[in-house]
């Protein structure tokens, strides 16, 4: 019970966080090594912000038996959305686009990893789960 109480307060925050995370690195991705052309973050961040609705599936993230269809489903719409949204606000081929996302992902990770490991360090990894 405590889980699912935690999952649905710390949800919502962990996904905003992580939407405005994964939008700076593909920003960057896609503009410094995807030749992407857009005139700001502005301009990525609101496409961005449509691509991420799918990920209101996480919602359902409380109930044990749907978590991990919502996540695929969320996750699988959130990659299709993201790449049209990639493509149209930053001007790129369809090549470049998957390219830029999948370089995000991994950065994105690792960004993760580091984070998680300083958290861990400093002993609050619990609150990063």
């Amino acid at each position: 019970f405590g889980a699912a109480v935690g999952s649905l307060i710390l949800g919502p925050i962990v996904a905003i966080i992580l939407f405005f995370v994964w939008a700076i690195v593909i920003f960057f991705v896609g503009t410094n090594l995807f030749k992407g052309q857009a005139a700001d973050y502005n301009v990525v961040i609101r496409p961005l912000g449509y691509a991420f609705g799918p990920q209101v599936l996480g919602f359902f993230a409380f109930i044990p038996c749907i978590r991990p269809i919502a996540f695929l489903i969320g996750s699988l719409w959130l990659a299709v959305a993201g790449l049209f949204a990639l493509r149209q606000s930053l001007n790129q081929a369809d090549t470049n686009a998957i390219l830029t996302i999948v370089v995000s992902i991994v950065v994105w990770f690792v960004l993760a990893a580091v984070i998680s490991l300083v958290f861990g360090a400093i002993g609050l990894a619990g609150a990063i789960g």
